[in-house]
């Protein structure tokens, strides 16, 4: 039982490990600049800088920079998905 209880332990302390990492990168990047500026237009304190980086080419560097950690974002998500596919088991088919 102990032994159990470890290894809970461990794969709780690797998940909030994986957590960490996925908070500093996304809080590295701009997301929510390209979420309310570029892709919603809903945020009019944004526009101004939308207009300055289409103009500029900078908005190009900016796309390029946030689509590149997407695959490490991916990989650190992925344990999260298979801990919710078991707890959701068996998953319900067509109604």
């Amino acid at each position: 039982m102990r032994s159990v209880f470890r290894i809970l332990t461990s794969y709780a302390a690797w998940l909030g490990e994986r957590n960490r990492a996925l908070r500093h990168i996304v809080s590295a990047l701009d997301y929510g600049y390209l979420y309310n500026g570029f892709l919603q237009h809903s945020d009019p304190e944004l526009s101004k800088r939308l207009f300055d980086d289409y103009v500029s080419g900078e908005l190009n560097w900016l796309l390029w920079k946030h689509v590149m950690p997407l695959g490490v974002i991916a990989s650190l998500i992925e344990p999260y998905h298979q801990l919710m596919r078991i707890l959701t088991f068996p998953s319900l088919g067509a109604l």
